[in-house]
């Protein structure tokens, strides 16, 4: 937010110099917004899903939606959805966002998930800590 001033000088090689005006400048804006946190996951082996819910509350900004990763535990995970549906509000809490993984997914494996708040203007969360799921 402050206010930087700036001035060009140019000299050639004769010593000849030429002073512009002063410029006034500010420092852009990073586009970097706080990390989802608190994601909770919910194994339901019998449908085969895996539910994923997480509190967050937006930034200046409106948010666009929020990206779902997901893979193997320690490798990179891959970008598998959008989520863009409205908070669930209960209570006086944190708007709660949910999403439901139908896979495929694999018995007995550990997968990780991480989510990403994306936007209107471009601004984006860094990848939430990995929430490890076994199935």
């Amino acid at each position: 937010g402050a206010k930087f001033e700036y001035r060009m000088v140019a000299t050639d090689l004769s010593g000849l110099q030429s002073i512009s005006k002063v410029m006034e400048g500010n420092i852009l804006e990073d586009f970097i917004r706080k990390k989802v946190e608190g994601i909770t996951a919910t194994v339901d082996r019998r449908a085969k899903t895996i539910g994923l819910r997480w509190s967050y509350t937006p930034e200046e900004g409106d948010l666009k939606y929020f990206e779902v990763w997901r893979g193997l535990e320690g490798d990179n995970p891959v970008s598998i959805a959008r989520v863009t549906s409205p908070p669930v509000v209960e209570g006086r809490k944190k708007p709660t966002f949910r999403y439901l993984d139908e896979g495929p997914l694999k018995m007995n494996t550990n997968y990780q998930y991480q989510i990403k708040a994306v936007y209107v203007n471009g601004a984006a969360s860094p990848l939430s800590a990995p929430e490890i799921v076994k199935y």
